[in-house]
């Protein structure tokens, strides 16, 4: 499986890209997408999946959370949901973690984990947890702590999405009966990530489209297929070269192949398509792959 790669300074943040960093492939968003049951959690603890992604640097690999209310601990799981290990992070709180994207960092594979969800939308606190990828057999990974800094109150967020291109950190707002907002946090990240209103989302308005509510999202490794889910959805954004995430979500997007999910919050994307995941115990981890 391809990486989904941040470019990093030495100072450890991600650097702007250069023309070599910008080039987008042709092979756009896959065609053809067929899902299936790939598996089922088999792990009694991970009842309420609600981040999922592929892992940077040992193929074959997903990583996964809990809601909000669950430990601070990650589940790796192979292409069949099946529990091959549990890593505890530690110096991290788990407020209501919801999302996970990867990348590399100062050239080493990362996880960062998205502690952005707010119901009542009180929080003032939402933050982005950088975790170094757990190597095999580990049972413990340390934190780093990114603040993320909201404009104007507070959101409940649920999708989070790393920019392979520019190395930018963006989230999205979850609305049930208005418009979504699109937030971009500037590479480098700093300790402290200032999110910038860049675009907003009225999903609904797009043909086919029956939920607005955007429970998780992620990027291709290449850069060039934008996914964000909603209970019920998967929606597809193709990017063009030159175009930045925001804009891109301006646009109509595809409705992709689903399958059924009780509250379907998870997805993670690679090369050849993407996997969801839902809450529940022993939830059926789905595969949907296609061609470029």
């Amino acid at each position: 499986m391809l990486l989904l790669l941040l470019a990093c300074s030495n100072g450890g943040g991600t650097d702007s890209p250069g023309p070599e960093d910008t080039a987008i492939s042709s092979a756009g968003c896959p065609s053809g997408v067929v899902g299936e049951v790939a598996g089922a959690l088999d792990e009694a603890d991970l009842t309420e999946a609600s981040g999922l992604v592929l892992s940077p640097g040992r193929p074959g690999l997903l990583w996964a959370h809990n809601d909000s209310g669950g430990a601070s601990e990650l589940f790796g799981l192979d292409g069949q949901g099946r529990l091959v290990q549990r890593v505890a992070v530690t110096g991290a709180t788990a407020t209501d973690w919801e999302d996970l994207a990867a990348g590399l960092y100062e050239g080493q594979p990362t996880l960062f984990i998205g502690d952005v969800g707010d119901n009542g939308r009180s929080r003032q606190d939402i933050a982005l947890w950088r975790v170094p990828e757990p190597a095999e057999g580990a049972t413990t990974a340390a934190a780093v702590r990114h603040g993320l800094l909201l404009p104007d109150g507070a959101r409940d967020i649920e999708a989070l999405l790393l920019d392979p291109l520019s190395g930018d950190v963006l989230v999205v707002t979850k609305e049930l009966a208005s418009v979504a907002q699109v937030l971009r946090g500037a590479a480098p990240l700093g300790a402290e990530i200032p999110l910038v209103l860049e675009s907003e989302l009225s999903l609904t308005s797009f043909p086919g489209v029956t939920l607005g509510a955007v429970t998780a999202g992620d990027i291709s490794p290449d850069g060039r297929c934008i996914y964000l889910r909603t209970y019920t959805q998967v929606l597809a954004w193709e990017r063009v070269p030159g175009a930045s995430v925001a804009a891109t979500l301006t646009l109509a997007p595809t409705v992709m192949p689903s399958l059924t999910e009780p509250q379907g919050e998870a997805l993670a994307a690679d090369a050849d398509g993407y996997w969801t995941l839902s809450e529940g115990e022993g939830a059926p981890l789905h595969r949907f792959q296609g061609a470029p």
